[in-house]
């Protein structure tokens, strides 16, 4: 069979890894499997397993006339038997796609708790408790297939390794709950109230959380382990973000809290279960309680909250005995019901009886037609609703118009509940206005930076209108730096100050400052810059503005000597982008805007992404990037932001030429969209477009080297092999064709050729065009 498998998305998701597992398995069989689903952080699994993937348009809308055409061409090019989906939105696609133009037979799985309604009757359907299938609508062909766990990849094999990543002590009893970090199903809920529930019993019992996942609600899961790990000045709860293999946070734990798949893993790693659910749901997985899951599947709904789950893990933690017999119960469960080799095998069967046994056209086109007519009622309902949150947007904004009428602090507060992101760019003349005081935590990373820092320190503890706190983060510095940073924080309360045993780098140098960043608002100042004055009243004034902002910049001001340049303080006019929009501008170009010192960051927002990552020289890049992903960003014209010192010993001015700057630049978008980013819609374009402006990039400084008589054939070939790695076409790059002629026409004559001469030149204007708009307006 020649199957075509489509999820709804590729975030790390237990039915999404389900899906991909499933798929790999069927491929084992014999069978060729295809997947397609919008690009995201999943796509390296999919390659990993050797099935082929073909990314789905980036769409806005769903179901979606780009992704159904889409479906129609692959199906068609392909001559896939069977199209197997899903979740609601990719089942609905494939049938008004390759089903109704091409009589593709369809197959879809839907693993929610409760069947959508529109969908078409005549599609088989799998779906995963045994109390939905009793539910599904007369008529319809249903099959029970409960999630599936592959049985060999997710066991208990080195436990004290997995404790070991995290610290965790032998007497340690260590609950781990795996799961996204969203409001769907309450997830998020049921995680907040696991860390107050193993806070509360930390006091009696040596109880440890460890939280692995990602989602918007991220950032208030830190805040909420902070809380846990200050009250007892001790790590109680470690949070550890996205992991795209959570095999070691299962393997570490005692007790597994999870609801669907995640509680299947759980039990394959032979740790007792807590299941969770809605309305304060937490029960036990036992002997008593298995029939019912079973039937209703790894989640539930109604009890006591934290009640329940206190008295549960009391118990647990008190009788190892009770674990070890509870988790044999549950590997057992797994092994002989829920085992991947046997749902593969089902699978096959049931996508051979689908593919022998088409629905008529009288059974068909009932069936489509209702989904047509229940789309169309709610394309008119959503349509209604978007008129209105339109209509409420304007009004919004009508109100900003005149806020020079009201105090900026309260138009916060009146969308600061909902800090909905832009629709469009918004360019603003500032006018004169109260604001609140910003709290403002600057973060001074330092090595060997003596002679600077006090400068330094001082710029950011002299800004007007801004409560600031300063903390230092000297890396192991072997000059002065640790002892002036110590006098500094000795004459001033407002300054912190953390030392490093050994050298530890500027990431990590970063990130331990910002683990004690308690600011609304942030600022990363080398020790070798500096703040003009007036920087950071002028950039809150942009955050109290516009709550949806999370990341504002203006110009730096590049300085050599010890002789400051004369500042610009008037701002003229704000630039806010839609962060997506930014975002796609800075793939487009493949270039980085900001030097560094003259951003300031919303603290929510960054504990929600994370901190920097760990690359050499585009660290700060990859941050901003990530950034625009999930806020928007504003840009101050007419003002001078910060100073920037250019000396041979600056970070930015060592072992960066212009092959290293490009390696880097690549590595930052790879980064990126290998993380949180890689699940936004548009993350499949943004990346190619990405590797695309990194390619021409790359044959751009290839075709400089033929403006010289001498040219470094190495360096020519190795940029050629970096742009043809990144792009699928090379006769898609700009300006390979005319590196080709270049190389065949040869270095002694390339450089005196008169139409390369025109080339160098027209490449040299605009080069001068992009520094002049990036001086402007903060873009090139």
């Amino acid at each position: 069979m020649n199957i075509l498998i489509y999820p709804q998305e590729l975030v790390v998701g237990g039915s999404q890894i389900n899906a991909i597992e499933l798929a790999g398995a069927v491929r084992d069989r014999g069978h060729d499997v295809v997947v397609t689903a919008p690009s995201g952080a999943l796509v390296p699994m999919i390659e990993s397993l050797g099935l082929d993937y073909i990314p789905t348009p980036v769409v806005s809308t769903y179901p979606s006339v780009a992704t159904i055409e889409h479906l129609i061409r692959v199906t068609r090019k392909r001559k896939f038997d069977l199209i197997h989906c899903y979740e609601w939105r990719p089942s609905i696609e494939a049938v008004l796609g390759p089903h109704l133009f091409s009589q593709t037979p369809v197959i879809m799985t839907v693993l929610s708790m409760q069947i959508p309604y529109a969908l078409p009757r005549h599609i088989p359907m799998i779906l995963g408790t045994a109390e939905l299938v009793d539910k599904a609508p007369h008529g319809r062909s249903v099959w029970l297939m409960e999630p599936p766990i592959d049985t060999i990849k997710n066991c208990s094999t080195d436990s004290a390794a997995a404790r070991a990543r995290w610290s965790f002590r032998d007497d340690d009893i260590v609950a781990a709950v795996v799961c996204r970090l969203t409001t769907d199903l309450e997830k998020l809920h049921g995680v907040l109230a696991a860390i107050d529930t193993v806070s509360d019993l930390a006091e009696h019992l040596p109880l440890k959380l460890l939280v692995a996942g990602d989602g918007e609600g991220l950032g208030q899961v830190r805040r909420a382990a902070e809380v846990a790990n200050r009250r007892w000045d001790r790590q109680i709860v470690t949070v550890t973000g996205l992991m795209l293999n959570p095999h070691d946070a299962y393997e570490a734990s005692d007790i597994v809290l999870g609801m669907g798949s995640s509680a299947l893993k759980g039990m394959a790693f032979a740790k007792p279960l807590v299941v969770q659910g809605a309305s304060g749901f937490w029960r036990l997985l036992d002997e008593a309680s298995v029939e019912l899951f079973l039937r209703q599947g790894w989640f539930g709904n109604g009890g006591n909250g934290a009640d329940d789950l206190k008295a549960i893990l009391s118990d647990l933690a008190a009788d190892p005995d009770r674990r070890s017999a509870l988790g044999r119960f549950g590997r057992t469960l797994v092994e002989q019901r829920f085992s991947l080799d046997n749902a593969a095998t089902r699978l096959t069967e049931m996508y051979k009886n689908t593919i022998d046994s088409k629905a008529s056209m009288a059974r068909r086109l009932p069936s489509i037609t209702r989904l047509a007519v229940e789309l169309t009622k709610l394309r008119t309902v959503t349509g209604l609703r978007a008129s209105r949150e339109a209509v409420a947007k304007v009004l919004d904004m009508s109100s900003a118009s005149t806020a020079n009428q009201l105090l900026v602090g309260e138009v916060a507060n009146a969308r600061q509940s909902n800090p909905l992101p832009l629709a469009r760019i918004l360019r603003v003349k500032p006018v004169p206005q109260q604001v609140p005081v910003a709290k403002v935590t600057v973060i001074i990373p330092c090595y060997n930076y003596a002679r600077f820092l006090p400068a330094a320190v001082q710029s950011a503890l002299s800004q007007g209108g801004a409560e600031v706190s300063v903390i230092v983060v000297d890396d192991a510095s072997t000059d002065e730096s640790l002892k002036t940073a110590s006098e500094l924080a000795a004459s001033d309360p407002r300054v912190t100050v953390i030392a490093h045993q050994t050298n530890l780098g500027p990431v990590q140098t970063f990130n331990d400052g910002l683990a004690l960043a308690r600011g609304e608002f942030l600022v990363r100042l080398d020790a070798d810059d500096l703040l003009t004055p007036g920087s950071l009243l002028r950039a809150s004034a942009v955050m109290h503005r516009y709550p949806s902002v999370g990341l504002v910049y203006g110009h730096p001001l590049h300085f050599a000597g010890d002789v400051l340049p004369t500042p610009r303080q008037q701002p003229t006019l704000w630039t806010i982008w839609p962060g997506r929009q930014w975002l796609a501008a800075r793939c487009h170009s493949g270039k980085n805007v900001i030097t560094s010192p003259e951003v300031m960051m919303r603290r929510s927002v960054v504990e929600q992404i994370g901190g920097q990552q760990p690359l050499d020289h585009t660290h700060d890049m990859e941050m901003w990037l990530r950034l625009s992903a999930f806020s928007d960003v504003a840009y101050i014209h007419g003002s001078d932001q910060a100073w920037h010192r250019e000396h041979v010993q600056s970070l930015s001015a060592r072992e960066v030429d212009s092959f290293r700057d490009l390696v880097e630049r690549r590595a930052a978008y790879e980064i990126l969209f290998a993380g949180s980013a890689g699940q936004i819609p548009e993350a499949a374009v943004l990346r190619a477009d990405a590797m695309m402006a990194i390619a021409a990039n790359a044959v751009e400084l290839a075709c400089r080297q033929y403006d010289h008589s001498v040219v470094d054939a190495k360096k020519v070939q190795a940029l050629r092999d970096i742009a043809c790695s990144l792009v699928k076409s090379v006769d898609d790059i700009p300006g390979w064709k005319g590196l080709e002629r270049r190389m065949a026409i040869g270095s002694g004559h390339a450089a005196q050729n008169p139409v390369f001469f025109a080339e160098r030149v027209v490449r040299g204007l605009r080069s001068r065009y992009r520094y002049w708009r990036w001086h402007r307006t903060g873009e090139c």
